[in-house]
């Protein structure tokens, strides 16, 4: 199942943040969630039934490091042989992931587009980038009491809802088979290099770089990540094929797999960073090395200036690019000794307070695509720049 937008994975969900009472067993052994009433919108009302949904819980850090075991959840009314009154109530089992959840931590309860894949439930660490980016996701408030939003119809996927998808193991890449032919013509039925992958996405791409930079930054990384995807499933298939059924080959052929997704990502989104600023007339250099080892994605306006002590440290610029952030923005303060004010592009967004506070305090300014701006809270937007904005600010 692939989809562009959320509805396609989900029909609705309940979140909440966790209380002491529901996951402190030195508190409660109950194993039951509170407030759980308004969950009759997702799971219908129980009667005098005890309902059980196969259930994947899934525990998500802001590295994506994803714990995951099966279990059950349990729903039925308490009061069910009343006379008077109805109490439903939701219990989960002991398992890895609950033991793992804290007081403040925020809980999902996500039905699947298909039923019959059960129930999901998502825990992300209190505060946390992920819990952000999960509460947008499904539009959830993070409030003690339970959010529901029984309908989530044809909320789009921007690339940070389709990386935190595919960290919980769902496929977002659309796949333009119509296309597949010319690549395997182009290319000769392997993978080029990123460089040339990125200028084929831009040739088959709609969207003008001199005219509006960030919405071509995002269209051009779509189109590059959903060409890749129809090519890797043809050729992938093929090595499984040729595999046939060797478990140790098809482990190498997942892991390099993976691997080449994660790099190609990171070239990909500075390849058409490069090719915006060759459109705006901006002089730089890639990967141009400043003190001892050190080497910025985006040196402005190159080494030859950096290493001239009368270029003025006020002309000079540096821009690290990275598709997602986690712990790894604090490696760009370290790139370039003479830039006192660190710029780093990003598509991920929303990013925590608590993140955006440290890098706002250390003198790095965020650069996202003026697209997803709306997705950070309004007191961070003023020191956060679009593309076209660094763009004007360097040129």
């Amino acid at each position: 199942m692939i989809g562009s937008s959320l509805d396609a994975y989900f029909d609705a969900a309940a979140g909440k943040l966790l209380s002491a009472v529901e996951v402190d067993m030195s508190r409660s052994n109950q194993h039951e969630l509170n407030g759980v009433g308004l969950l009759v919108d997702l799971f219908g009302h129980p009667g005098s039934d005890i309902l059980r949904f196969p259930t994947r819980f899934l525990y998500v850090t802001d590295d994506l490091e994803v714990t995951s075991v099966e279990g059950i959840l349990t729903w039925y009314d308490a009061r069910a042989n009343h006379a008077t009154g109805t109490e439903c109530r939701l219990y989960y089992p002991a398992n890895p992931v609950m033991a793992m959840a804290q007081e403040g931590d925020f809980l999902i309860v996500a039905r699947p587009s298909d039923m019959r894949d059960g129930v999901v439930v998502l825990v992300a660490p209190a505060g946390s980038t992920v819990a952000i980016q999960l509460q947008t996701l499904f539009g959830l408030e993070a409030t003690e009491r339970l959010d529901i939003e029984s309908t989530l119809d044809d909320r789009p996927l921007d690339f940070t809802a389709r990386h935190l998808l595919e960290a919980l193991g769902y496929e977002t890449a659309q796949i333009q088979n119509s296309r597949l032919e010319e690549m395997l013509r182009r290319f000769g039925g392997t993978f080029p290099v990123t460089s040339t992958f990125s200028d084929f996405a831009r040739e088959t791409a709609l969207a003008d770089g001199r005219e509006d930079p960030d919405e071509a930054l995002l269209v051009w990384m779509d189109q590059e990540e959903s060409l890749y995807r129809t090519l890797e499933r043809h050729l992938v298939g093929i090595s499984l094929a040729e595999a046939a059924g060797d478990v140790d080959e098809v482990l190498a052929i997942s892991m390099r797999t993976f691997q080449r997704r994660r790099s190609r990502a990171g070239h990909a989104l500075e390849n058409h960073v490069g090719r915006v600023l060759d459109l705006h007339c901006v002089t730089y250099e890639r990967r141009a090395r400043t003190e001892g080892a050190k080497k910025p994605d985006f040196l402005i306006p190159g080494r030859v200036a950096y290493l001239d002590p009368s270029f003025p440290d006020e002309g000079l610029r540096m821009l690290g690019v990275k598709t997602t952030c986690k712990d790894r923005w604090r490696q760009v303060l370290t790139e370039a000794d003479r830039v006192h004010r660190k710029h780093l592009l990003t598509l991920e967004a929303p990013i925590s307070r608590a993140q955006t506070d440290e890098m706002f305090g250390r003198q790095l300014m965020l650069v996202v695509p003026s697209q997803l701006h709306h997705l950070f809270e309004p007191a961070r937007v003023d020191n956060i720049l679009s593309v076209a904005n660094f763009i004007e600010l360097v040129r």
